[in-house]
């Protein structure tokens, strides 16, 4: 019996932290790296970057059961909720900033890889042709 098998038997929720630096090198942090709680408590999950100009962070779960899940991300200082997510986000999504996910009430299920990935997010503006 595998040790995450072992601790869902103790109704103890594993959360192993990895990040997603693609061509960013180690300018992102996340932490704690792993979590342990309780079935019923609550997590949370801290990403910071420090990459001008990226102010967009996705974040991801991956499970045996559900594999590869898209949850919920961040733009700037907004957080862009996904319906039926159990997270939510606090802080920021810019540069030397911190955002925070936090879980509700975990179960069995919430055992899980969860990752953080940072990405620019360009707002571009419409030309606007004066007919002048």
């Amino acid at each position: 019996i595998d040790t995450q098998s072992a601790l869902q038997n103790l109704g103890i929720v594993c959360i192993t932290v990895c990040l997603c630096t693609q061509r960013c090198g180690d300018q992102i942090t996340q932490s704690p790296l792993n979590v342990f709680k309780k079935t019923g408590e609550n997590a949370a999950i801290r990403c910071s970057h420090s990459i001008l100009d990226y102010n967009r962070i996705l974040w991801y779960e991956q499970s045996k059961q559900k594999g590869m899940t898209f949850l919920t991300h961040m733009v700037g200082d907004s957080w862009i909720p996904e319906e039926g997510t159990p997270v939510t986000l606090t802080g920021s999504a810019k540069s030397n900033e911190t955002c925070t996910l936090k879980t509700g009430k975990l179960t069995l299920e919430s055992s899980a890889v969860y990752f953080c990935a940072v990405h620019s997010w360009l707002q571009h503006n419409p030309l606007v042709q004066d007919d002048q």
